[in-house]
């Protein structure tokens, strides 16, 4: 049986999105992206022309949709500070695929890569760093424009020094699936931080998840049966993403000799989320790293 279901498939997705808000009627503005970080309109509600902006993605409106998102991404930490990460995070992810279909949103946000690595590149001639202007390029690079070797090269280098160690440590996250990727465990265990700190992040993560499911999925599509099955999906989804951070934490712990928190953030993880699926998904994850142990097998009860 084909258990395929498009509004299923739709539902399970917008869970991890914002939701959407009304159409704002604001003009598209200009390209020009000195000009609209020098004059942004502060009668903008974000919200609204986020929202905006989504609904040309999805029309294939790809023009209107790069002029929205180049404003968004200049503008929003200014406008709305408290949707700064969501540049990094969901629209980011809806900046890749209108990247993909369009060859001048691509044009616009390289433009905007490579302002901000003059950025970085300025603020380290006078040994300091530029956190924003880092963090901006980094995630334009490796999660926009595929172009990820760059960044790489930057955190290897990056490593041999105390002041880019600093940078690593405010930036990991981000490129935490390129060093594991490219055989650069190590590097990312020394960036992360203390073990007791990193596992009550994560559980507190995960439980929060878990609460705005609850919330949100209540009542999906009016079919008992489809809503039930979204929501094991979503359940299902989250435990497996939690096992899967838990497991790169300990392996990158591992491979910078901090055996000591590398375990203890297994250990305490373990107990916070007791489910079989938990287990199967953390050792699955360890086996596929080559690092797997009847130490693994004994604390994973698998």
């Amino acid at each position: 049986m084909n258990t395929h279901n498009p509004i299923r498939t739709t539902a399970v997705a917008m869970l991890a999105l914002c939701a959407a808000t009304a159409f704002s009627v604001h003009a598209a503005p200009s390209l020009n992206t000195a000009a609209q970080r020098s004059h942004a309109d502060t009668t903008v509600d974000v919200h609204q022309f986020l929202a905006k902006a989504r609904n040309q993605l999805k029309e294939n409106r790809y023009a209107e949709a790069t002029e929205s998102y180049v404003w968004l991404w200049n503008n929003i930490i200014e406008l709305e500070p408290a949707l700064a990460g969501i540049r990094g995070s969901f629209m980011i992810n809806e900046i890749k695929p209108l990247i993909e279909a369009y060859p001048d949103a691509r044009t616009a946000f390289t433009q905007i890569r490579d302002e901000a690595k003059q950025t970085v590149d300025q603020a380290a001639q006078k040994t300091e760093t530029d956190h924003q202007a880092l963090q901006d390029w980094i995630v334009l690079s490796h999660n926009a424009l595929g172009d990820s070797q760059p960044v790489l090269d930057w955190a290897v280098q990056a490593d041999t020094t105390e002041e880019g160690q600093a940078a690593l440590e405010r930036q990991y996250f981000l490129i935490d699936d390129l060093l594991l990727e490219s055989g650069h465990a190590a590097i990312l265990g020394r960036a992360l931080p203390s073990g007791d700190s990193y596992v009550a992040d994560a559980i507190e993560s995960y439980n929060r998840v878990n609460e705005m499911n609850k919330k949100n999925l209540v009542m999906l599509t009016g079919d008992a049966e489809l809503d039930e099955r979204i929501r094991q999906d979503s359940r299902l989804s989250s435990i497996t993403r939690f096992a899967d951070k838990v497991a790169d934490a300990h392996i990158a712990y591992l491979a910078a000799d901090r055996d000591d928190e590398a375990w203890s953030v297994l250990t305490e993880a373990t107990k916070a989320v007791d489910e079989p699926i938990y287990r199967e998904a953390v050792f699955l994850r360890l086996h596929d790293a080559g690092i797997a142990e009847q130490r693994h097998i004994d604390l994973l009860n698998y």
